[in-house]
C-alpha cells in the first residue's frame, strides 16, 4: 500500500493534467486514516521529493527555491489537519476536509509566491491581484481534490473490505 501510494502522488503529478488537480492534497489529508503517524509523513515527504526532482529532471522545473518552504509546509499542515480528520473519519467530514485543504493551501501557496517572486509588487494590491490571477487554480484545485478523494475514499474501502480477514477490517475501517 506505500509503494502504491507513493506511485499515486508521483505520477500524479508528473502526467499532463489540467493545472492543480493532483492527488496530493486527498493523499496529505488521507494518509494519517491509512498508516501510522510515522509512515504518513515519510509518504508524503517521499512523494514530494520524488516528485519534485522527477519535475526538474524530465520537465526543467526548478526543484528547490524558497516557495518550496511554502509548499512543503502547506502539504504537512494539510496531512495535519488529516491527523484530526483521522480520529473520526466519514464520507461527509472527507469532502469537508478537503474543502478546507484545498482553500488553506491555496491561501498560503499563493501567499508564498507573493513573497518569493517577483510576478507582483509587494504591496497589499500586489497581494490582492495575486490571489486574484490564482482563482482559476483554486477551482481547478477544489474540484480535483474532491474528485481524488472520492476515488481515494473508494480504493480505501475496497481494500478493507477485500482483506482477508474482513470481518475484523470492516470494523476499523477508516469509513
Amino acid at each position: 500500500m506505500y509503494i502504491l501510494w507513493i506511485l499515486i502522488g508521483v505520477i500524479g503529478r508528473l502526467v499532463i493534467h489540467i493545472p492543480d488537480v493532483t492527488p496530493l492534497t486527498s493523499l496529505c489529508l488521507l494518509a494519517p486514516t491509512v498508516f501510522s503517524k510515522r509512515n504518513a509523513c515519510f509518504i508524503i515527504l517521499t512523494i514530494l521529493i520524488l516528485s519534485d526532482v522527477s519535475l526538474h529532471f524530465l520537465f526543467h522545473y526548478p526543484a528547490y527555491g524558497y516557495w518550496t518552504l511554502f509548499n512543503y509546509s502547506g502539504w504537512l499542515f494539510v496531512m495535519l489537519l488529516g491527523f484530526l480528520f483521522a480520529k473520526k473519519s466519514t464520507l461527509t467530514r472527507a469532502f469537508m476536509f478537503t474543502l478546507n485543504a484545498s482553500l488553506i493551501f491555496w491561501v498560503w501557496s499563493d501567499f508564498g509566491t507573493w513573497c518569493t517572486s517577483s510576478f507582483y509588487p509587494h504591496t497589499l494590491q500586489g497581494l490582492i491581484d495575486c490571489y486574484i490571477a490564482a482563482l482559476p487554480f483554486l477551482r481547478n484545485a477544489i474540484v480535483g481534490s474532491l474528485l481524488w478523494t472520492g476515488m481515494l475514499v473508494f480504493m480505501i474501502r475496497t481494500r478493507y473490505t477485500l482483506t482477508a480477514d474482513t470481518i475484523n477490517r470492516v470494523s476499523t475501517s477508516p469509513f
